[in-house]
């Protein structure tokens, strides 16, 4: 079970960064191009072959022959390749090479079966690799006589001028920087997601912490429209996968509901930018879709949204209901059939103090007398501890990450502080 989970965990960092595995596949097949039609210059091989073989001037049986035959042909297959036979040639013919340079690439096969040498040389310049191993192909013929009179040595097919290149090979090193691309960029992916600190992924978080995850919220395109538009997602494109996230996040809080007594939930998040008050509003709306009573409450004292959000007035709220200036009634926005809006109201210069006081908790017993469902949205854990004091009055908190973004380091903090506190947390939710 735990290698299955593994592989998928994988599967899913590669789906993800995809676009790394082609940037890199690219990068390298364009190197492999580079190298091989600009770079590596072209190798030609020219290759010949001389038949080898020791005329008879005894009665030798034909076994005796053969052995002879095949020990001679050894024996000048290493000749070629010695530096004073190719000096030779070199001075003879005022070739501007070095013998080195050309042993280098020289390479002498001997068939002792069929009593064949087969002489192959390469080089840069195919006119000159052709001249060089005609000059010493004639020259070992001439030479094989002089060393052994009875040696019939004869070129039985001449120099072929190489058509074509024997490096590079193009195609061959195309797919090799293809396929080394590709790998190069997998193993860069996976070696990237080991080294990094931010939760990427949903089995990340589950291990982190050990909540389950109970939802995972697509990323939004910008599709030109303004940002409440793409916030309320869940309201303005109910048939985007987006929206039907939201739904399957609705029906796994409600299981939890039936586990065990909820009625306030505070959704809560490590640090800032979360996209906790986007989820905390689209809870709102998905559980208004199946006829729950909500209202939705900003506790966010320093950094109050949800005004923005919803579009209501934030000129009173519920900084006024601490201070005594209003009724709790009296500053709850109706915003749509079964969702209500309290905002937080002016910021106060002592908000974190009123928390303290026993008003927060005649006010979430009114709420909570009056609708079905109440959700805070809270400030970031790591910022404030007025969330700490908010989480440990409700039934559950919803704890939101920020994928790529939030640090696992944050996570396990924030999770240690609910749980000194003795808040509850159902989930967890990946957005």
């Amino acid at each position: 079970m735990g290698e299955s989970s593994s592989i998928k965990e994988i599967l899913s960092v590669l789906k993800k960064r995809w676009e790394i595995i082609i940037i890199i596949a690219l990068t390298v097949t364009i190197m492999a191009v580079i190298l091989s039609f600009y770079i590596i210059s072209p190798t030609y091989e020219a290759n010949t072959k001389i038949f080898m073989r020791q005329e008879n001037k005894s009665n030798n049986d034909n076994n005796d022959e053969s052995q002879i035959n095949k020990n001679l042909i050894k024996t000048y297959s290493e000749l070629i390749q010695t530096n004073d036979f190719i000096d030779k040639i070199i001075r003879e013919n005022n070739f501007d090479i070095n013998s080195e340079d050309i042993l280098k690439e020289l390479s002498v096969i001997p068939n002792v079966e069929t009593q064949i040498l087969e002489v192959k040389l390469r080089g840069r310049d195919k006119y000159f690799t052709e001249k060089i191993l005609e000059s010493i192909c004639t020259e070992f013929v001439k030479e094989s006589k002089k060393i052994n009179p009875y040696s019939n040595a004869k070129i039985i097919e001449s120099v072929k001028l190489p058509k074509w290149k024997k490096s590079p090979n193009e195609a061959t090193n195309i797919g090799i920087g293809s396929v080394l691309g590709v790998m190069l960029g997998i193993l860069f992916v996976i070696l990237l997601e080991n080294f990094n600190t931010r939760i990427s992924n949903k089995g990340q978080l589950e291990k982190a912490i050990s909540v389950p995850v109970i939802g995972c919220i697509p990323a939004q395109k910008n599709n030109g429209r303004g940002s409440r538009y793409r916030v309320l997602t869940f309201e303005n494109n109910p048939n985007s996968v987006q929206a039907e996230a939201y739904r399957q996040l609705r029906n796994n809080i409600s299981y939890s509901f039936d586990k065990e007594a909820f009625s306030i939930i505070s959704i809560i998040s490590p640090d800032s930018n979360t996209g906790k008050s986007t989820v905390a509003s689209n809870i709102a709306l998905a559980f208004s879709e199946v006829s729950k009573n909500v209202i939705i409450v900003d506790c966010n004292l320093r950094n109050p949204t949800l005004h923005k959000i919803f579009n209501i007035s934030n000129m009173q709220g519920l900084s006024d209901v601490f201070v005594g200036r209003e009724k709790v009634e009296n500053v709850i926005r109706e915003y749509c059939n079964n969702i209500s809006v309290l905002p937080w109201g002016k910021v106060l210069i002592n908000s974190s103090e009123i928390l303290e006081s026993n008003k927060i908790d005649e006010v979430l017993e009114h709420l909570k007398s009056n609708y079905d469902l109440v959700i805070i949205d809270t400030a970031a854990i790591q910022n404030f501890t007025d969330t700490h004091l908010l989480s440990s009055k409700v039934d559950g908190n919803i704890f939101v990450v920020k994928e790529d973004k939030t640090r696992i380091e944050e996570v396990i903090d924030s999770k240690k502080i609910l749980d000194k506190v003795g808040a509850k947390v159902i989930g967890t939710v990946l957005n």
